[in-house]
């Protein structure tokens, strides 16, 4: 009698439950599979989401997460040794739902805001003065500056322009990078909309630099999008926390008399907008109703004008996390499975790299619940597919992260800046 040889156990890693009740099993079917699997996301609450976690909590085969809310999903990836590519992914709930992504609006030129050209009526000259570099945190002028020194230098791929004026008279500043090719999507970064986090305009700016500089270089999954950056969305508070408080954190406007109370910008979008029990001087306060501030009004603009636009990102700090909606509900995104792969792309890049950990989830999980936030209103509202908010380093430093840390940060950003753009 031929004896059947016993099959392989799957290598068990680990079964953790946490604070919110998920049940999350980890297992590869051996110890040398575990490199060719995808990042784990691992729901947390507020209390204890700067955490981390071990390098096993890192990696799954396959994931499967139980809450105690009523839903239940399960994603397979099945990955190629080489090309490391998704092969079939299967999202099951209590109804069965085809996950298809939202479609794109068609293509359209940009609206038509001003050209900035602050020396000439027609052409842009180059500012001998702007003297950018990434050893430091710079302020609104440099920004400034250099946005207008690229226009300069690469006319047949840069345009700079104002879409709105501040309640202290600042413009918010987008460059547009292109091809000039009719119909490319759009990808739309954005930072500095909270005023104390520094990182945000400085990754963006470098960003920006890279892109332009290296153009004619970067593969054609560069070029074949229009890149649509805003390096300081809140130039009023940007520069009021490098004069009197470091710690600001809304814009600069006016409210029911109280001069300067300002407006939390990321909560000033209408999707899951609320009446505010908070008073105007509260570090939260929404406004008074949603797209009461002129920073808010220029990004529904945009992303309502008929451009493409197929990924949004918003830069902000501190956490090391890449979030998608929703954060003001616990409703689950028709197009989940998409937002978390490529988060998990993202992420993946960032640790292979760097070695540095990104925590990726729903932002109402691995953060907490906010209403009127800029990435929930563009991907519900705004019907862009691919959302994100990205929560930079670094846990030590907080918001004040020490200038020698500027170009570390910066390390991480172009691992990630490949993969945002596929």
């Amino acid at each position: 009698m031929i004896r059947k040889k016993p099959k392989k156990r799957p290598v068990k890693l680990r079964s953790d439950i946490n604070q919110l009740g998920f049940t999350t099993d980890c297992s590869a079917k051996s110890s040398t599979s575990i490199e060719h699997v995808q990042f784990m996301e691992t729901p947390t609450t507020s209390s204890d989401w700067c955490r981390g976690g071990s390098d096993e909590d890192r990696y799954l085969f396959k994931s499967r997460l139980t809450p105690n809310r009523k839903f239940d999903s399960y994603v397979s990836f099945k990955l190629h040794d080489e090309k490391r590519a998704r092969k079939r992914t299967s999202v099951r709930r209590h109804s069965s739902v085809k996950v298809k992504p939202p479609p794109s609006p068609p293509p359209q030129q940009l609206p038509n805001f001003p050209l900035l050209n602050i020396y000439g009526r027609w052409e842009p000259v180059k500012d001998p003065n702007a003297t950018m570099n990434w050893k430091t945190f710079h302020r609104l002028d440099v920004i400034n500056k250099f946005l207008n020194t690229l226009e300069y230098e690469y006319p047949s791929t840069c345009s700079v322009y104002n879409i709105a004026t501040t309640a202290e008279g600042r413009q918010v500043k987008l460059i547009k990078i292109s091809n000039g090719i009719v119909g490319n999507y759009g990808v739309w970064l954005d930072a500095g909309i909270h005023a104390r986090e520094w990182i945000g305009p400085a990754v963006c700016t470098y960003v920006i630099d890279q892109i332009v500089r290296n153009y004619q270089t970067l593969p054609s999954y560069f070029k074949n999008k229009d890149w649509y950056i805003v390096p300081v969305l809140n130039p009023d508070g940007y520069e009021y926390s490098h004069t009197t408080d470091r710690m600001w954190r809304k814009n600069r406007s006016t409210h029911f008399g109280v001069p300067g109370c300002g407006v939390d910008l990321n909560r000033n979008f209408s999707l899951g907008w609320a009446p505010d029990k908070n008073q105007p001087t509260h570090a939260n306060y929404r406004g008074p109703h949603p797209f009461s501030e002129a920073e808010s009004i220029a990004v529904r603009d945009m992303l309502s004008s008929g451009i493409p636009f197929s990924v949004y990102i918003s830069m902000h700090s501190f956490g090391q996390l890449i979030m998608f909606p929703y954060s003001h509900t616990r409703q689950i995104c028709k197009n989940y499975v998409y937002l978390l792969e490529g988060s998990t792309y993202m992420s993946k890049a960032i640790y292979e790299a760097t070695g540095m950990q990104y925590k990726v989830g729903i932002s109402k999980d691995v953060l907490y619940g906010a209403a009127g936030t800029s990435a929930d209103w563009a991907h519900g509202r705004g019907r862009v597919p691919y959302c994100y908010t990205i929560e930079l380093r670094s846990y030590e430093h907080k918001f004040d992260l020490p200038e020698d840390q500027v170009k570390i940060s910066l390390i991480y950003t172009e691992s990630q800046k490949g993969s945002l753009s596929k």
